[in-house]
């Protein structure tokens, strides 16, 4: 779809966004989702095994952080010129952005695979975590590449203003990851039982076929078509891509490094594992209240991106705020749920008794800071649409490195006051990182940017 073909009135763009959005919803709900039942089969084999989990989704973050280089930047380019009606550079645009993830992808899942203990030492896994997290590491790890190919092939789809084509991708890539869980960890028939090597054979054999199905989905599309001359890398375009998304890439890595050291701090803790299971257990759980947030922020992306390329900045504008209200009610109405029903919640996720005490303690502290991520998530996508990628990238610095990591160790290490505190100290700097992003997307200085 394009946003410039819609006709004017408030209610006709409410309704676009919301059928941008809904897509997107239940997208970013299945992607939660994929991590949830990993997290669920791996229940079973204890708190070790479920850190281990999350610690290998803190290292997959990172290395996500490195891809948004290429897919912010493609999303921004690539909806820009939708919108402006210029087919030849918007295929043109796909294709460098996918040779320039392959190449990221390569390169990284070498080190990747050689540094899998170092790295969860790094992040202070106690050594029952590392050897569980080693294991689930060395299947990740192989599929790098096609996982990185997945990433950008969703957010071209994003870009050209089709979030529904990413939804049945997901529907399969969760239909093997059940799958794969359910034959590989416990064992089926004459299929052994594998523990966690098998939970990440699952995780990286679905994502693979995500990708394969994805790829075979976008060249149906007859976008390739419309690009002159053989796939060949061209530098001018790589450094156009990663100009924009450069500062969203930074951004994502260093609050991933910000949770590493926000895990590590916990992990030294009195409560330990248990403490990290439960961070691990909380925002998976927590996931389903902000995953909508996410979700609107996609559609933020390409509606503001393809109505500036429009020559539309007044609609991009309102496209941003419909999103951020219609997310707020979503991600508001889930926060009341996590916080009367935690410990139900936490239940489901784990036996151990310290564990679901701490995960339900944070269920119901953040759930009363989460309806800000949807400023900060949504207004944070529709920034990135407009190419304006640093001032978000500073805000998420202030709000972890300045903020949330030093008030951390000074609460639950220099005065002793637990896990509860680190809580507190997330909830706090998810409100002051929404409301910045809210006064600066009021301020509208994006609408000028050029990609």
């Amino acid at each position: 779809m394009n946003a410039a073909a819609e006709i004017e009135g408030s209610d006709d763009l409410s309704r676009t966004v919301w059928r941008l959005a809904w897509p997107a919803v239940i997208t970013m709900m299945l992607q939660l989702l994929n991590g949830l039942v990993d997290m669920f089969f791996v229940g079973r084999l204890g708190p070790a095994a479920q850190a281990a989990v999350g610690m290998g989704g803190q290292v997959l973050m990172l290395l996500m952080g490195v891809s948004m280089a290429v897919t912010t930047g493609a999303t921004a380019i690539v909806a820009r010129y939708v919108g402006a009606g210029d087919a030849r550079t918007v295929a043109e645009a796909s294709r460098q952005s996918l040779l320039l993830t392959a190449a990221f992808g390569a390169v990284l899942a070498v080190p990747l695979w050689l540094l899998r203990e170092p790295v969860l030492v790094a992040m202070g896994a106690a050594p029952e975590v590392v050897r569980a997290g080693d294991v689930y590491l060395q299947a990740i790890a192989l599929t790098t590449l096609p996982w990185f190919i997945l990433l950008t092939l969703t957010a071209l789809f994003q870009a050209l203003g089709d979030l529904r084509t990413p939804l049945y991708v997901m529907l399969i890539v969760n239909g093997a990851n059940i799958l794969g869980d359910s034959v590989l960890i416990n064992g089926w028939g004459p299929v052994p039982a594998l523990g966690l090597l098998g939970a990440g054979i699952a995780s990286g054999a679905s994502r693979t076929a995500g990708a394969v199905v994805a790829a075979l989905w976008l060249a149906r599309t007859g976008l390739w078509s419309q690009a002159a001359g053989p796939w060949s890398p061209d530098s001018k375009w790589f450094g156009r891509i990663l100009r924009i998304g450069y500062p969203a890439a930074a951004q994502s890595l260093l609050r991933s490094l910000g949770a590493t050291g926000y895990t590590k701090i916990l992990a030294v803790g009195p409560e330990g594992t248990a403490a990290v299971a439960a961070l691990f257990i909380g925002l998976r759980a927590e996931g389903l209240g902000y995953m909508p947030g996410v979700a609107y922020g996609r559609a933020a992306t390409t509606l503001v991106g393809q109505s500036l390329g429009a020559k539309r900045p007044d609609r991009a504008e309102r496209f941003g705020w419909l999103c951020t209200w219609q997310s707020l009610a979503f991600i508001t109405a889930l926060s009341i749920v996590f916080f009367v029903f935690a410990e139900p919640i936490a239940r489901l996720f784990s036996s151990d008794p310290l564990v679901i005490a701490l995960s339900a303690s944070y269920l119901r502290i953040n759930a009363l800071g989460e309806p800000f991520l949807a400023f900060a998530i949504v207004l944070g996508g529709a920034l990135q649409g407009a190419g304006d990628t640093r001032f978000n990238a500073f805000v998420s610095v202030l709000t972890m490195w300045v903020l949330r990591l030093p008030l951390t160790w000074w609460l639950c290490r220099s005065l002793g006051l637990g896990p509860a505190a680190a809580w507190w100290t997330m909830a706090g700097t998810t409100v002051v990182q929404g409301l910045l992003l809210a006064w600066w997307f009021h301020r509208g200085r994006w609408k000028t940017i050029e990609v």
